[in-house]
């Protein structure tokens, strides 16, 4: 019959899987996978040059205060 308790509560207190390891800094995280880091930069860049092509500038003739 199946329970809804742990079965590890009638285990050992050393019998328990270790802990996980702590996440990588961010600065191990680009040094292991530099492509996937450069990524969303390199596409956040070209959206903006391509938006920034498609603005017709504004030119004022005088100065504003």
């Amino acid at each position: 019959m199946n329970t809804m308790t742990d079965p590890r509560t009638n285990a050992r207190p050393g019998d328990y899987p270790p802990a996980f390891a702590h996440p990588p800094s961010p600065i191990q995280a680009v040094a292991r996978h530099p492509l996937l880091a450069l990524l969303p930069v390199v596409l956040l860049i070209g959206a903006a040059i391509a938006v920034s092509s498609q603005r017709k500038p504004t030119y004022n003739a005088g100065l504003r205060t």
